[in-house]
């Protein structure tokens, strides 16, 4: 049974563990709201996509970007390198191989911890590096061109994504998201429009107008993906410290009374013994 000596080092080494542990919390919440701050989304611009996409008759075009025959699903996956978010990366890894069980594809991995969960599992996957604040353009451009290059090629049909998104610090949850083909502007494109592609004065083809408006697209889909997935990164951490902490705050509890246990039997023994030698000296 340990010392009472023993047990309060123990009860100071994690109240000191403990303030390490508050002090990386606020770091996280200052990070958060920082980046917050500086993510941006792009409604507005596929908005206006299928704006002008009203204006064409989209039922006439052939395109694998709005309807594939190509089966063959590409599920990107997308997790983080940074400590504490390990529950998350594996949530998104067991929802995206979920989708590959069933249907013929492959499997797109952005982050070295999503690559070794796969390595381990010996499962075949293109991979990307991990998101860094500097390097979200490039892989953004880095991914749509890969994911392009798939599509038109034939080799996938469909491409869905799975990323964190933290609707706040507090809450956050895994997305799925079908990228292509976009078979909702096809309904998004109703005939009672009254237009055809003959009323419009076209420079380039339908097609060729549609697979660059997607081309644009998917880049600036994929830097708002990786913008809320790395915002989720300090959602995810600051929730993993503040478990942390709770967890501490629940087993010094149990320290304190193991403690003030081993100092009340320390003193009823030295009243035992005073008891004794009073005892003696009274004989």
């Amino acid at each position: 049974m340990a010392t009472a000596s023993a047990i309060k080092k123990e009860m100071e080494f994690h109240q000191d563990f403990s303030s390490l542990i508050e002090i990386l919390k606020l770091l996280a919440v200052s990070q958060y709201y920082n980046l917050e701050k500086r993510t941006r989304s792009f409604e507005i611009f596929g908005d206006t996509i299928r704006t002008f996409f009203r204006m064409i008759d989209l039922k006439t075009i052939h395109h694998p970007f709005l309807d594939s025959e190509k089966k063959d699903l590409g599920v990107v996956a997308i997790t983080s390198d940074r400590g504490f978010v390990g529950g998350v990366n594996n949530k998104i890894m067991m929802i995206a191989t979920g989708y590959l069980k069933n249907n013929p594809g492959k499997l797109i991995v952005v982050g070295s911890q999503g690559a070794r969960f796969m390595q381990e599992m010996a499962i075949p996957f293109k991979g990307f590096s991990g998101i860094s604040e500097e390097n979200k353009e490039s892989l953004a451009s880095q991914l749509r061109d890969y994911i392009v290059n798939e599509v038109v090629s034939g080799k996938l049909g469909r491409i869905r994504v799975v990323y964190p998104h933290a609707l706040s610090i507090m809450v956050q949850r895994i997305e799925e998201l079908t990228l292509l083909p976009r078979r909702a502007w096809l309904k998004d494109n109703p005939e009672t429009s009254g237009r055809k592609n003959s009323e419009i004065l076209l420079e380039s083809s339908p097609e060729n107008i549609l697979e660059y408006l997607i081309f644009l697209w998917l880049e600036q889909k994929f830097y708002e993906i990786l913008g809320l997935a790395h915002l989720a990164e300090y959602a995810a951490r600051y929730l993993h410290l503040e478990e942390s902490i709770q967890k501490i705050n629940e087993e010094n509890k149990k320290l304190k009374f193991r403690y003030f246990h081993a100092r009340h039997e320390i003193i009823d023994q030295q009243m035992r013994e005073l008891f004794a030698a009073q005892s003696i000296y009274a004989k």
